[in-house]
């Protein structure tokens, strides 16, 4: 009887992780089967849902994904809830910065209690729009533009440039398309002002959470705004490199390249072969040794040198990044929208 337990349980607990979501028992007697394996095989992230201790760690170091199965295994147990903000983005497929994952976010009516409890979060949704919320893997949400909006509007600056980028990059659109977008959905809305601010910077090209929060740091800073993913020729090779940061100065002269360094790299080592993180490092110092070729600064910085105060813009202003006051960035972004190096064009909007 055990072993068939067992198996009952494996297959459940297998067919969950699948779907990326925590595991809702539908009987007491499976429940009453989980509970007794806690805590050494199984673990309740939030009441009522189940993962296996096993996968759980191996996510630590992804708090988004964990979140997302907690959002699923919610939307299973309450299939009348109706996801929004940083849960519905989950659902959706945007990227979320990981310090914004503690609470559940729900989407109320007018009429519904719309204070938060513990770690729930209600938000107040016109009655049109929680009856036009869309079904995304099982998860009922509020639509796409909603949800980035709501985030846009609300979370810290360089966290809300993190889901306005991946918007842009999941959509294919524009920065431009965004402002326009926003204000025509959503004019006179609350925290409008703050979104647009967000969507002038906002670009798809962005690859992950951490370029965004890096890019935000050097808006915030002053600094000019660089072209992302910009490509550059390796004449020893024959090919393209990609970096991810590229400064020019008013004339259209390259001045700087920047690279964001990340764990992440170090973490995948066992999918380039047997050298591992040594392969990898030394791929990393033979493409820097490339890129050299530009003549440039080739500038590295990690994510937490990126976000500290001060030494982003003395490093980059070392190298020879302008600064420069706001009107002067909006008017280099607009002139920067060429083929060779294509720039999101901003709508400077009053």
């Amino acid at each position: 009887m055990g072993q068939k337990v067992d198996l009952r349980l494996a297959a459940l607990l297998d067919e969950a992780e699948t779907r990326t979501s925590c595991l809702v028992p539908a009987n007491d007697a499976d429940r009453k089967a989980l509970d007794r394996r806690k805590p050494a095989e199984v673990i309740c992230p939030r009441p009522g849902l189940y993962a296996r201790r096993a996968k759980w760690e191996l996510l630590k170091r992804h708090p988004d994904i964990r979140a997302l199965m907690v959002v699923r295994g919610l939307a299973t147990q309450h299939p009348d809830w109706a996801f929004a903000h940083v849960s519905a983005a989950l659902a959706h497929g945007l990227q979320v910065s990981g310090r914004s994952l503690g609470k559940i976010h729900l989407a109320t009516n007018q009429t519904a209690h719309t204070e938060g409890s513990g770690q729930i979060v209600r938000h107040c949704v016109p009655d049109e729009e929680l009856a036009e919320c869309v079904s995304v893997g099982g998860v009922r949400v509020t639509s796409l533009l909603r949800t980035a909006f709501d985030c846009m509007r609300s979370l810290p600056a360089d966290e809300a440039l993190v889901v306005a980028d991946s918007l842009l990059r999941k959509t294919g659109r524009t920065a431009w398309w965004l402002v326009r977008t926003i204000k025509d959905a959503y004019c006179g809305w609350r925290g409008i002002g703050r979104a647009l601010a967000v969507a002038r910077f906002a670009d798809g090209r962005s690859e992950n959470g951490g370029e965004s929060m890096a890019r935000a740091a050097i808006i915030r800073q002053g600094l000019e705004v660089p072209v992302l993913q910009q490509w550059f020729f390796d004449p020893v090779e024959g090919l393209g490199r990609r970096v991810d940061f590229a400064w020019y100065n008013e004339a259209g002269e390259l001045v700087a390249i920047g690279e964001l360094d990340g764990a992440c790299k170090l973490e995948d080592a066992d999918k380039v072969g047997k050298g591992g993180a040594t392969e990898v490092l030394s791929a990393e110092r033979r493409r820097e040794s490339r890129l050299t070729f530009s003549k440039v600064p080739v500038v590295r910085f990690t994510f937490a040198e990126a976000t500290r105060d001060g030494y982003l813009k003395r490093l980059l202003t070392t190298a020879g990044v302008p600064v420069r006051e706001p009107g002067a960035v909006w008017a280099r972004v607009r002139r920067m929208g060429t083929e060779e190096r294509p720039v999101m064009v901003y709508d400077r909007v009053a």
